[in-house]
């Protein structure tokens, strides 16, 4: 029988800083939250899938959409090292030191810049993850728009003994509701799929974000409008896309997975 997550308040108040209890970290499939639940997920051996909503994780699967050549980063000072590459991404939401913002809509609008082109990307969560999820077996890069994708592959994992993590990356250290909404949704429809939980008390939880409104809630939380909201309502694209994306430590880019 798979532990249940502990219930949370879910008023207008608490919800995006609710958090992932790392007590789910023993599980063949968990939820885990920032760097700390990267690297633990990283020394299972593991699969390790990133989850950051807003926006890392959606640019990286539409420059992956165009075929472009996508080398992630951990820090501006290793991205500038990359001559002739797009620099693509943020600092702290500072965007001066590359080329272009990390908005997936600018990609979707503007395809012929970024098509087939070599594009190097930092984020000051999603790419971070990724080189500090290096020891897992596979890193993957996980959104509301790959979603089934995602669990897809994962069964087949878990059906060959390999555990999984969903990582909700949040924003320094702060929880994010489409993160850790995004985490639970794929490890509660992981566990139906394989049957880990024996009785449906856990699937028809209130803390499982499929049984409510998930994005009516995050929109609540966080507007649509403004600089951002073309992006978020992007995001949040339930199972628009087939791709998914795994980082390749033997060459530092992204592939896709077939």
């Amino acid at each position: 029988m798979v532990k249940k997550f502990e219930k949370h308040d879910i008023s207008r108040d608490s919800v995006v800083t609710q958090t992932i209890l790392n007590e789910y970290s023993k599980l063949p499939i968990s939820c885990r939250q920032f760097e700390e639940g990267v690297r633990e997920s990283a020394n299972e051996k593991g699969i390790t899938v990133i989850v950051d909503n807003f926006r890392a994780s959606n640019t990286m699967l539409a420059l992956l959409e165009v075929d472009a050549e996508v080398v992630p980063v951990e820090t501006s000072e290793e991205a500038e090292r990359y001559d002739g590459f797009i620099k693509m991404g943020e600092e702290k939401r500072d965007f001066s030191k590359f080329d272009y913002d990390n908005s997936p809509m600018l990609i979707v609008d503007n395809p012929d810049i970024f098509a087939k082109k070599s594009v190097v990307i930092r984020t000051t969560n999603g790419t971070r993850g990724i080189k500090k999820a290096i020891g897992s077996k596979e890193i993957l890069i996980g959104s509301f728009r790959n979603l089934t994708r995602v669990v897809n592959y994962c069964e087949e994992q878990i059906r060959e003994g390999i555990p999984v993590s969903f990582v909700a990356m949040g924003s320094l250290h702060i929880s994010r509701i489409e993160d850790v909404y995004g985490a639970k949704m794929m490890y509660y429809k992981l566990i139906k799929k394989v049957g880990f939980s024996d009785d449906n008390e856990e699937l028809n939880s209130d803390d499982n974000p499929w049984n409510r409104d998930w994005k009516s809630e995050i929109i609540d939380q966080i507007p649509v409008n403004g600089l951002d909201g073309s992006d978020r309502m992007y995001s949040m694209e339930l199972d628009a896309s087939d791709i998914l994306p795994k980082y390749s430590i033997k060459t530092g880019k992204l592939v896709k997975i077939d």
